[in-house]
């Protein structure tokens, strides 16, 4: 079982210190439970500091526990597979008010 762990970072102590407890708590739930985690730092200007746990984005305003981190982890891999694939239709307007071409999107 393989959990992806994107630290969306913008170079803030936060946003380091986050990284550095991913890693660690990643670690530790190989170690504890055999659950492979893998961290993803990102950098990124004038986003906030959130994580990423298997497409679910979670804002992080303040620093994180190894603990907090490891529910958090857990409780958004337990999640997994518990939401349907959704049909998403769009189109595009044009300037004379007119709809251009539409587009399926399967999620």
């Amino acid at each position: 079982m393989g959990i992806e762990v994107t630290v969306v970072t913008n170079g803030s102590p936060l946003g380091e210190e986050l990284v550095r407890i991913a890693w660690a708590t990643a670690q530790k739930l190989f170690q504890d439970y055999g659950i492979e985690v893998y961290v993803i730092p990102y950098q990124t200007k004038g986003r906030v500091v959130a994580l990423v746990i298997n497409g679910l984005e979670i804002p992080v305003t303040r620093p994180l526990s190894r603990e907090e981190l490891t529910n958090i982890i857990l409780s958004a891999a337990s999640s997994e597979g518990k939401w349907e694939d959704e049909t998403v239709l769009g189109a595009t307007a044009v300037d004379d008010g007119s709809f251009g071409n539409g587009v399926v999107v399967y999620a």
